[in-house]
């Protein structure tokens, strides 16, 4: 329930919906009250229990959406660090030419399935390149540190 009170008046919302008004004069002392309903353009059993199924059918898909987000930003994160440590002398002059181009290969297939027109692929096609992208990190970067 939600209430409002002013010095004079009150008002209050309940879980139905249902709007009560109340008021006092004080120097008279005199108070009133009113029940606001709406009957007329309630929801019936069946439109609320529809919408509480739509709001389960979104919440699995907002699930898929987050676990995406979340994968797709690891991706990101990884091809960032990969990106980096390529521009790092050190690093870079250990490797041989071909790990080189195998690091760049993975930084433009990242870098294509998150801005290119591949983002609506399942979330299986990114989960499977971020595994790649943390042995290609794994491989290169964690034997250099």
């Amino acid at each position: 329930m939600i209430t409002i009170c002013w010095v004079l008046s009150c008002f209050a919302i309940d879980e139905n919906g249902i709007l009560s008004v109340s008021a006092k004069e004080n120097t008279t002392g005199i108070s009133n009250k009113i029940i606001i309903t709406n009957d007329n353009e309630r929801l019936s059993t069946e439109e609320i229990n529809r919408m509480i199924q739509e709001a389960d059918d979104y919440q699995t898909e907002d699930m898929k959406f987050l676990r995406k987000a979340k994968t797709m930003n690891k991706i990101d994160d990884y091809a960032y660090k990969l990106k980096n440590a390529l521009k790092n002398e050190n690093f870079s002059s250990k490797l041989f030419s071909e790990d080189r181009e195998k690091i760049s290969s993975a930084i433009t297939k990242a870098t294509e399935l998150i801005d290119g027109d591949q983002q609506e692929e399942e979330i299986d096609v990114f989960e499977d390149h971020l595994e790649e992208l943390i042995n290609v990190f794994k491989r290169f970067v964690g034997k250099s540190d």
